[in-house]
């Protein structure tokens, strides 16, 4: 992973006029100035902005073509472009460096299990175990190496927040870790007559820290030749991972509204962490006749004890800006000069400090359908699917810290959730249908995908509702005669549908919809034999 980067000390001595390689005014450390640095001795003869030093010019009469592709001006000159403001390109290639990081994960499995049967057409058994060695580790260049160059000016090492040498982008603390767990289980598979087979098991986990014993029951019973009912309950485990325990700052920079700017975002994790539990179950309903037609629906039931997420950087801030709860946050907030006595105002805020907590707990439900039909017709046969979803709740319990309330209770399903770290966002309804023919080699489908509208509490009442999203694909396949060979023609986004507006960057919504026009795919798959 690839990040740019630009020097923050560079680019404060351009400017000032003493950018460039050669011009030979260095910046030093000064933890009283707001940037947290100060010019170094300027040598005899050196002037700002003459011979090898350079003034950076950050406005947008520097720059002749715009770098921003679909931006005004890609293709044709800035009209606002002076050539005697341009920023020499050595003064940029000076100014600008690159973070790389290198992860690296890899999972050794020791994995064995015993079956059989204990009544012939009436129980069987598995028992096992499974060791499972998960090793991390991150690698980071020179200087995005946070034990290398912690501060603004490289290789220095006496500033309070140690957030790396650059003006946005921020280094890691090179890691490596490894997280050990062993599993055992023994589930009984049996069927009582023609009428009520089932699933009953035990599952215990130990990562060392923490252990759980789970059990799990699944039935189904038919009532006639068409018509079956099925149910389960389980409780269930989830420890943190590698990276929920490592307790080395991770620093990103998100919007903060209390201070009307990006801020930079430290993130730790907490050795302490407990594992999340759930307590689950559905319940559905099966008809299926043949081929000709098959129905199924299903309730579903989530409810979590603990969850790992964590804590909202917005709210501390928010909780921050009011006199009455700046005391019980203040902690989490950090002004200039590193200190966090609740003397600056929201505005100047450089840094809030979050962890990996347990959240109180949520609750989640919906339920699932799925409708199927195949037919023969003609010299093949046709067939119509449509699978969905409604999110029923998605109850998010009132998190405090310190007495104070930084998320009140809230009910997640339907909205964006763009501040709320427990709760991706919610459309309550999503379909996918396809109708589709088949015959001798050939195929052709032609499917539907839809998200239904959700709403953003957080953008002004014009901009809340965000709108459904209907999109269209078609597909034709040839099963190329005696070559193993499949040749399948696509055509994604039939209509060139746009995703709907939402107000924040990209001005959509990229964990839910996709912003891909209209595409045409060939593709060919091959099948050794």
């Amino acid at each position: 992973m690839r990040h740019p980067a630009e020097y923050a000390y560079r680019k404060f001595l351009a400017f000032r006029g003493y950018g460039g390689a050669d011009c030979g005014v260095g910046a030093v450390a000064d933890p009283n100035a707001p940037s947290g640095l100060a010019l170094g001795q300027i040598p005899v003869g050196v002037t700002a902005g003459s011979g090898n030093c350079f003034y950076f010019n950050p406005f947008s009469n520097s720059i002749r073509y715009s770098a921003q592709p679909g931006a005004p001006y890609t293709d044709s000159p800035n009209p606002d472009f002076r050539a005697d403001l341009e920023n020499a390109q050595e003064l940029i290639d000076w100014i600008n460096e690159e973070v790389s990081i290198t992860s690296n994960a890899s999972l050794f499995v020791v994995d064995a299990t015993l079956n059989g049967v204990l009544k012939r057409d009436a129980a069987s058994y598995a028992v096992g175990y499974r060791m499972r060695l998960m090793e991390v580790d991150a690698i980071v260049n020179d200087p995005g190496n946070l034990a290398l160059n912690p501060c603004r000016i490289p290789g220095d090492r006496s500033c309070a927040v140690q957030t790396g040498s650059f003006t946005f982008t921020s280094g890691i603390h090179p890691y490596t870790d490894s997280q050990t767990a062993h599993t055992a289980f023994g589930e009984v598979a049996f069927r009582h007559g023609d009428r009520l087979d089932g699933q009953a098991a035990l599952h215990f986990e130990d990562y060392g820290f923490a252990n759980s014993i789970d059990p799990k029951l699944s039935l189904r019973a038919r009532i006639n030749d068409s018509v079956s009912l099925r149910g389960t309950v389980q409780t269930s485990f989830r420890t943190p991972s590698v990276d929920d325990l490592n307790e080395d700052p991770v620093i990103t920079t998100d919007y903060v509204s209390a201070s009307g700017t990006w801020k930079a975002i430290e993130n730790r994790g907490v050795s302490d962490l407990v594992p999340e539990e759930a307590f689950t179950y559905n319940l559905g309903l099966i008809i299926k006749r043949g081929t000709r037609f098959d129905f199924t629906l299903d309730y579903w039931s989530f409810d979590f004890d603990n969850p790992i997420g964590v804590m909202p950087h917005s709210a501390l801030a928010d909780a921050y800006a009011d006199p009455a709860t700046r005391d019980a946050v203040q902690d989490r907030i950090f002004c200039p000069g590193n200190v966090n006595d609740g003397s600056c105002d929201p505005v100047d805020i450089e840094r809030v400090r979050i962890n990996h907590i347990n959240w109180p707990g949520l609750k989640t439900s919906g339920i699932d359908w799925h409708i199927g039909s195949r037919r023969p017709l003609g010299n093949g046969a046709f067939t119509v699917h449509v699978d969905g979803s409604y999110r029923l709740t998605y109850d998010i319990e009132t998190l405090e810290y310190n007495g104070v309330v930084l998320r009140p209770g809230v009910e997640a399903a339907g909205y964006l959730n763009r501040t709320n770290p427990l709760a991706p966002p919610l459309p309550r309804w999503r379909a996918n249908g396809s109708v589709s023919y088949h015959w001798d080699d050939y195929g052709a489908v032609l499917a539907g995908h839809y998200i239904s509208s959700y709403r953003d509490r957080e953008a002004a009442a014009a901009y809340s509702e965000i709108g459904r999203f209907l999109t269209f694909d078609a597909n034709l396949q040839w099963n190329i005669p005696n070559t193993g060979a499949v040749a399948t023609l696509s055509l994604l986004n039939l209509a060139d549908a746009a995703p709907p507006l939402v107000q924040q960057d990209l001005a959509f919504d990229g964990l839910t919809h996709n912003p891909k026009g209209r595409r045409i795919k060939l593709g060919m798959t091959y099948r050794f034999r």
